[in-house]
């Protein structure tokens, strides 16, 4: 099965035309396409297919051959098998398929106008650099060493006060890595701190890396200054890109979340202490959280999970700014 899809100029003043970074764009519109993958967890997720955005606001989703006219939670989705992108033709063509019922669908994308093709040649080769600083955004240097110590210095300082004078002694020098870590940010994106690339919002994490930031400060305050703590606490509460509201019921600075799909299955419901999982990154480089919205679950859902993570942030994160 296949199906053909013209990507055409909306209200033209200049034609869509296929960028460096693999997406059609012209002022104001951009046509993704498959840039990400269906991640097959939830699969009514919103997170795929041909997405359009609008002024930076994404407006439309869909072009996958779906099973049913209405899919539900636990649909199947279709795995992309290949993504060629022509840019000498301006098209992407992708192919979908449902192993299941041995079932394979192809989709070609094209940009029509003058300019379709034009100003691909004008522009330098940003696809490289991209690649780079996707995983610098993510892992801070991309350093193996500031990796390793981030994923095991929580469990090493949540031993401290089960463990002798040396054992604390013997974690200085981690923590001195892990106080490099942390600046490191700093160098890789304006927020400072470890920004999520998944097809899910990436707000564990970031709250991994505040629980782990206040207990370094807690117990090595000499390595880890005050100002660090911070950090996490600016982005949940509005300090992040897309809008400036908070990601937690209640607490905010500009305006605290007020819609969730939340632990009680309430469609739009604002249990307080609940956080969001936050903004989501939309290959290659957009930046989404419908707040008011709260079916796309990897934006807006509260859970369990990360409520306890945000009860540990918190209630260390207030122990510091208060000296208690």
């Amino acid at each position: 099965m296949m199906m053909a899809v013209v990507a055409t100029a909306i209200h033209a003043q200049g034609d869509l035309h296929l960028n460096e970074l693999e997406y059609f764009e012209r002022q104001g519109v951009n046509v993704l396409v498959f840039s990400n993958s269906f991640n097959g967890g939830f699969n009514d997720e919103k997170n795929s297919g041909i997405e359009i955005i609008h002024h930076g606001v994404r407006t439309v989703q869909g072009g996958a051959v779906r099973l049913n006219n209405t899919p539900e939670q636990w649909d199947l989705v279709p795995m992309m098998t290949e993504r060629k992108v022509d840019n000498a033709k301006g098209t992407i063509e992708v192919s979908l398929r449902y192993d299941d019922y041995d079932f394979d669908s192809r989709i070609v994308v094209t940009a029509k106008g003058k300019e379709a093709n034009e100003l691909l040649s004008k522009r330098p080769n940003r696809r490289n650099r991209q690649a780079e600083a996707d995983n610098d955004w993510l892992t801070g240097t991309g350093d193996g060493n500031f990796r390793q110590v981030a994923r095991n210095l929580q469990t090493m300082l949540d031993s401290i006060p089960m463990k002798d004078a040396a054992y604390k002694q013997k974690l200085r020098p981690m923590v001195q890595q892990y106080d490099e870590y942390i600046k490191s940010f700093d160098q890789q994106n304006p927020y400072g701190i470890p920004i999520g690339l998944g097809n899910w919002a990436g707000v564990n994490a970031v709250l991994n890396f505040g629980i782990t930031v206040n207990y370094a400060h807690i117990y090595y305050p000499d390595i880890v200054g005050k100002d660090e703590v911070y950090r996490v606490a600016n982005w949940l509460y509005g300090c992040h890109p897309y809008h400036n509201y908070s990601f937690v019921a209640v607490v905010g600075a500009a305006r605290p979340k007020q819609v969730f799909y939340g632990n009680n299955r309430a469609d739009f419901s604002a249990i307080p202490g609940n956080v969001a999982p936050g903004l989501l990154f939309r290959k290659p480089d957009h930046f989404e959280n419908f707040d008011d919205w709260p079916f796309l679950w990897g934006q807006n859902e509260g859970t369990i999970a990360g409520n306890t993570q945000y009860i540990i942030f918190g209630s260390s994160f207030k122990n510091i700014v208060t000296n208690k």
